[in-house]
């Protein structure tokens, strides 16, 4: 029987028990213990052999990355809610797929926005509340509130008797929902016009919230949550309040993408996105590993090169740093597109992230990679017919963390250059 047969039907599980237990702090630089449970869970029954645990690995990485998220918005006619799903979506009002903005009722039946990043979260733009078309009794069934996994309620004034009663229905399917004072710019441009001499921004902030969830809650719902915005500017005001307490009620799968599609507008933002893909990393590698292990013929590196190129890319695309994203920066900021492109030093979002850069970058690392690698295996003799699973594991786990720091680092160069 060959090498690579035997290794196929030795006891994985019981592999990974000998990881745990003697690997130690040898490979703590690129697996830490959380990680080695991780992968302890996910290779399961000690009757799995290489194929099934593959198969397995792919699979997760596929329903992590196909998670799908929708969202709903919905309000009164003019209450701008075509003009915050294409700021959250990082789109101008003019672009090819934004939402039609207008001041009267542009939106007739639920409409369906894609995340440009990410065709999976999408945004549904819904008719407006208290149209002679869209009464509030008859509104669940016509615009399909079922569907949606959250919903995201706008008033550019005060909140009526439609926002609470829509409230009520969705809390009687069990469902999120977020209240949305738009239009504070110029609430509070009037106020100051109003009152030159007196004027307190955060006074009258507060006077607004105040007002938005004492009506909320006259109404009959308890403790709502009411955030104020801007659309035209997301940096201001409760945007960040606002998108902490959505991740903290949504499950985990959805969390992720959520937060993946967010425009990039703190370091707050930038940083979750970098744990958050920085994360996963270590499922990445173990599916190039599993791949390497199995020595398909020709396969190996075509499959981890697909894992590699899809992955670089989502980086740079989660991070808003690609061509299309980074022209509608420069148009919404004023700055110079080619000004922006020079800020970035990483080397994929300077170049056409392909199969001839990756093999570049894991070239690169592979020197660095070796003795590490050495050390793993001299832990584990059932390794050593197969050292290029344990080095495709580490190279593919130092390139994806080491381009995934150039990444943020090129994110929080081009966000101080568009606030300089």
């Amino acid at each position: 029987m060959s090498g690579g047969r035997q290794w196929k039907q030795q006891s994985i599980a019981k592999l990974t028990e000998n990881i745990l237990e003697k690997m130690g702090g040898v490979t703590s630089e690129i697996i830490c213990q959380e990680e080695l449970e991780k992968i302890r869970n996910i290779i399961g029954k000690e009757t799995e052999n290489l194929e099934q645990i593959a198969k397995k690995i792919q699979n997760k990485i596929a329903e992590q990355d196909g998670a799908t998220l929708k969202i709903a918005v919905t309000g009164e006619s003019g209450s701008g809610k075509s003009t915050f799903i294409n700021a959250i979506r990082g789109v101008a009002q003019d672009d090819e797929g934004a939402a039609a903005t207008g001041v009267v009722e542009t939106t007739m039946e639920p409409t369906e926005y894609p995340h440009p990043q990410d065709k999976n979260v999408t945004f549904w733009d819904l008719p407006g509340l208290g149209t002679p078309e869209f009464q509030a009794e008859s509104y669940r069934e016509k615009v399909r509130m079922d569907d949606y996994d959250f919903f995201i309620i706008i008033a550019s004034e005060r909140f009526k008797e439609s926002h609470i009663q829509l409230g009520k229905d969705i809390g009687d399917m069990n469902k999120k929902f977020y209240f949305i004072r738009s239009k504070v710019d110029q609430d509070l441009t009037n106020a100051k016009r109003c009152n030159p001499k007196t004027y307190n921004e955060e006074k009258v902030l507060q006077t607004l919230r105040e007002d938005c969830v004492n009506k909320l809650e006259e109404g009959g719902l308890g403790q709502p949550h009411v955030f104020l915005l801007c659309s035209f500017d997301l940096s201001l005001y409760d945007f960040h309040g606002m998108i902490g307490t959505m991740q903290n009620e949504m499950p985990d799968h959805k969390r992720r993408k959520f937060l993946l599609s967010l425009p990039v507008t703190s370091l707050q933002i930038i940083e979750g996105k970098n744990q958050t893909l920085g994360s996963d990393i270590w499922l990445r590698a173990l599916g190039t590993s599993f791949a390497t292990a199995m020595a398909l013929p020709g396969l190996s590196f075509g499959y981890n090169a697909v894992i590699m190129e899809e992955t670089l890319k989502l980086y740079v695309k989660t991070f808003s740093l690609d061509e299309a994203s980074l022209k509608y920066l420069a148009t919404e900021s004023l700055k110079d597109f080619k000004e922006i492109k020079s800020v970035m030093k990483s080397a994929i979002t300077s170049q056409e992230i392909n199969a001839s850069l990756i093999l570049t970058l894991l070239k690169e690392s592979v020197d660095r990679t070796v003795s590490i690698t050495e050390k793993i295996l001299s832990f584990f003799p059932i390794l050593g017919s197969l050292p290029a699973a344990g080095i495709a594991y580490v190279t593919t786990y130092k390139v994806l963390t080491e381009c995934l720091q150039d990444v943020v680092k090129d994110a929080k160069k081009v966000r101080d250059l568009i606030l300089q």
